[in-house]
């Protein structure tokens, strides 16, 4: 009882962490709490896990046999070494379950880490911004755009400008737009059976700005405005699905709807993620801003600086050309990618504490058993001694007879951990639920642990003087 209460005063400050430490995209954190109900079940455990724990022992001292008990140990094959043998090895193969789990996740968060989104996220400074109410003509969109590029532009430090209706990973605020399509060239399709691709509407210096690459073709220019041929920019997704094995620059294809609109390719630009690491690249294409004077845009500045410190000077500049627009986002491009990862690097930093944790306790376990095994074997070991053996044959055979249970802990570890990782199939990427490496690092982990637990018992035993033991017995 008094360790749990200990335990509730650990919890205490190990929720002000844990909730200093979660992410504020992961939803829930803040509210976090040790309220009535979670001290009630805490101190319910803590009593039925001392009465488990005490009752067996105390039935068994109330019908002892003093004649029995003067000349019996603590024999591995009595009930006693055989529930306490079952315990650690129940220890060590839940915390080999965690183990794994842990490294399963790690090494899945660590494939994420290397993912490129297909676009710049470094120095990039992100505002969004809704014109729709402001400027209900298109014409009035175009000059304010223009308008806010030249301010922006002429902040110190400020690279390039671009602009977007739908910028990856922005989340619910960003404009996702999915249209019918058809290729020419290609069968007509039924009525509601045309393919979807996402419509997004960019500036000119919007791929610079992200660095995203033109593969072939050409980009946007100043000269493809409402009186041009209308033209649109294809990702390679898009290209590989509708044109495969040709060069899609100069084809067409058309917008369906109420008003149908026909578009020519005039270049390829690489695939860009929008929603998650994770997630594969969409069909999509892009129209020029001068064309398609999107209402909802979000301006993209590349700075030479650290954008967080560059967003108030760039708030002020849109400012002052119409201060009643508000910023619906003003962030990094850093910030808006870390945030996709928060929820996952949030789970597997908790699985990695409580991994730890259930490592220490299975260490410490069978630190425990080993300890007291080996104190009750006192008399053997001096016996041993005086026949002639070393410390080194009895510290062999202490770290032998003790790593038993904790090798067979390990086994039936990693066969339960085998099964439980398939329910983690999908929180996994770039990693197989059957990884080889997590099952072999968890398994050396454990085995590490269990070698030191059993190897400072192993010395003591080691150290003892014969003579000294004898005489105490």
């Amino acid at each position: 009882m008094l360790g749990g209460a200990t335990g509730l005063l650990m919890a205490l400050g190990a929720l002000q962490v844990l909730q200093a430490l979660g992410p504020a995209e992961v939803r829930g954190v803040d509210g976090l709490g040790l309220d009535l109900p979670v001290l009630a079940f805490a101190a319910a455990m803590s009593f039925l896990a001392a009465l488990a724990a005490g009752t067996g022992p105390a039935m068994r001292a109330t019908r002892v046999d003093i004649r029995e008990a003067l000349h019996a140990g603590n024999s591995p094959g009595s009930l006693r070494g055989r529930l306490t043998g079952a315990l650690i090895v129940g220890q060590v193969a839940l915390a080999l379950v965690l183990l794994a789990t842990s490294g399963l996740l790690l090494r899945s968060f660590v494939e994420l880490l290397r993912v490129h989104p297909g676009f710049r996220s470094d120095r990039v400074a992100v505002l969004q911004v809704f014109m729709w109410g402001h400027y209900p003509q298109a014409q009035e969109r175009i000059e304010y755009f223009r308008r806010a590029h030249e301010k922006l532009t002429a902040v110190a430090g400020v690279e390039a400008v671009g602009g977007v209706s739908a910028l990856p990973f922005l989340g619910e605020s960003s404009i996702a737009i999915s249209v019918p399509i058809h290729i020419e060239g290609s069968p007509p399709t039924a009525e509601g059976e045309a393919p979807m691709v996402h419509s997004t509407v960019a500036t000119t210096d919007y791929f610079r700005s992200m660095a995203i690459p033109l593969i072939r073709g050409r980009g946007f220019a100043s000269s493809d405005t409402r009186e041009a041929p209308r033209i649109a920019l294809v990702n390679e997704t898009m290209a590989r699905r509708f044109w495969p094995g040709q060069d899609p620059v100069g084809r067409r294809f058309s917008i369906l709807g109420r008003q149908p609109m026909v578009l020519e390719v005039a270049g390829v630009v690489g695939d860009v993620l929008h929603t998650g690491m994770d997630t594969a690249a969409r069909p999509e294409f892009f129209r020029p801003f001068l064309q398609a004077p999107f209402g909802s845009l979000t301006f993209v500045v590349h700075t030479t600086r650290d954008p967080r410190s560059e967003l108030p000077a760039l708030k002020s500049a849109l400012w002052e050309i119409n201060n009643r627009i508000p910023f619906w986002s003003a962030t990094t491009m850093e910030d808006l990618v870390s945030g996709t990862l928060a929820e996952r690097r949030f789970i597997a930093m908790l699985i990695g504490l409580f991994s730890a944790l259930a490592l220490l306790l299975a260490a410490v376990g069978v630190y425990g058993i080993v300890s007291y095994a080996t104190s009750r074997r006192t008399r053997e070991m001096g016996v041993r001694l005086t026949l002639g053996a070393v410390p080194r044959d009895i510290l062999a055979l202490v770290l032998r007879q003790g790593l038993r249970l904790p090798g067979l802990g390990t086994g039936l570890g990693l066969l339960a951990a085998v099964g439980v990782s398939r329910l983690l199939t999908g929180h996994l990427f770039g990693v197989q639920p059957f990884d080889p490496v997590s099952y072999l690092a968890a398994a050396g982990l454990m085995g590490l642990a269990a070698l030191c637990a059993c190897y400072f018992p192993a010395r003591r035993a080691a150290r003892l003087d014969p003579a000294a033991s004898l005489r105490h017995e």
